[in-house]
């Protein structure tokens, strides 16, 4: 397909040091959108796992494709950005270069609390947690599949 790049350098559980990638780059692969980010946070040390629910950094995160697990450091109205594909330290003040994955199915390292499946989730301001949306001004991270941690992620590009 012309205009979409095909080969990457770094494997979607790669975790680096400095970007291997363009920040930003969007990856499909089979039923599922990745999107290459900065995860950077800058309150405090919040590690991630495989499966961890990330924010957006506040004011500019979305437009400079750099998320944080400490969502001290997102808006008050958390952005959700996606799922991290691996273990990251999220040592503070520490520039980590990963994948995470925007869209399709995923399972969360912790489960989608007070709600029933086939609802909206949105991700709380407590790190890495994601609950049923119950108000508008809650920005969905997509649907929940099961009453576990099982999801359907529909993260903004």
């Amino acid at each position: 397909m012309a205009g979409i790049k095909q080969t990457f350098v770094t494997k979607l559980t790669d975790v680096n040091s400095t970007a291997q990638e363009v920040l930003g780059t969007l990856r499909f692969e089979g039923n599922k959108v990745y999107k290459y980010v900065e995860f950077k946070n800058t309150t405090a040390t919040v590690a991630g796992a495989a499966g961890s629910l990330v924010g957006y950094n506040a004011a500019t995160g979305y437009l400079n494709n750099k998320v944080v697990a400490d969502l001290t450091d997102a808006d008050a109205a958390v952005f959700p950005a996606g799922v991290t594909l691996a273990a990251v330290t999220g040592t503070l003040a520490t520039s980590y270069f990963i994948w995470i994955q925007i869209k399709g199915y995923v399972v969360l390292d912790t489960a989608v609390t007070s709600g029933a499946a086939g609802s909206p989730f949105y991700l709380t301001t407590t790190d890495k947690t994601g609950a049923i949306c119950s108000a508008a001004t809650q920005a969905p991270a997509g649907i929940s599949m099961n009453t576990t941690t099982g999801v359907s992620l529909n993260c903004n590009f």
